[in-house]
């Protein structure tokens, strides 16, 4: 079973008991919006999903500045959480991986003087990633991470969601929609009706997760995404924290 935006609104209509299951009911589709924005939100937060995963965005480094704005250009998505940072320099051109560090082992073991390629870095603030040595020329900054998402709507009919978990971004939906009924005390307390749907959204939310990282190859008898520590330069005071 999947769902695309006409059959989901169609499936929460029928949920929520709407007259005739009439999804141009004036009253449901006012409440739609919120009650598809709040299921994507819930399960995104919930789901660590590799369809988030960016496409590698490439951003400009001035030589002898450590920061590096990371804002999205153009049609890109902008990327919510750095995943991997990496520099293309040398002859042939490679991509020389960033390991990441914190801002203050980046401060005490480069400062703002010490120039070079970069092997680090961190993250300044949610759109800025400050690179350690400081870059000695004009480098491209390459970096993956998790991008904002196309919300479901009826320009944009199937999402990940509704494709892979639809009970899951259903039951997310009707937290939201039955509180817009204002329907909290008999579903949730009432031992002679239903399960409430938070309870029905926790208990498939494992299952949800483990399609996720499985997708991330992350498991039994799978590559993990951990990663050895960083190497350390001489005389710098150890790894990072």
């Amino acid at each position: 079973m999947s769902y695309t935006y006409a059959t989901f609104s169609q499936a929460l209509a029928a949920y929520m008991a709407v007259p005739n299951n009439n999804v141009a009911d004036t009253q449901f589709v006012a409440m739609l919006p919120s009650a598809i924005d709040s299921a994507e939100e819930r399960c995104y937060q919930d789901l660590d999903l590799i369809s988030l995963t960016s496409q590698p965005q490439a951003f400009p480094a001035t030589a002898t500045k450590r920061l590096v704005a990371i804002t999205a250009q153009g049609a890109a998505p902008q990327i919510m959480a750095v995943e991997r940072v990496g520099i293309y320099a040398g002859s042939p051109v490679a991509l020389n991986a960033c390991a990441p560090v914190s801002m203050e082992w980046l401060d005490l073991v480069y400062g703002d003087q010490v120039t070079g390629l970069p092997r680090f870095y961190a993250m300044r603030d949610d759109v800025t990633i400050a690179l350690g040595p400081n870059p000695d020329q004009a480098y491209s900054v390459t970096v993956v991470g998790k991008a904002s998402y196309t919300p479901l709507s009826a320009n944009n009919t199937t999402t990940w969601l509704t494709q892979h978990v639809p009970a899951l971004f259903l039951a997310a939906a009707m937290i939201n929609a039955t509180g817009f009924q204002r329907n909290f005390g008999a579903q949730a307390d009432d031992p002679r009706s239903a399960m409430s749907w938070l309870t029905e959204y926790n208990a498939l939310l494992p299952r949800a997760q483990e399609l996720a990282m499985r997708q991330r190859q992350h498991g039994w008898m799978q590559v993990t995404a951990e990663r050895s520590p960083p190497p350390t330069q001489p005389g710098s005071p150890g790894p990072p924290p």
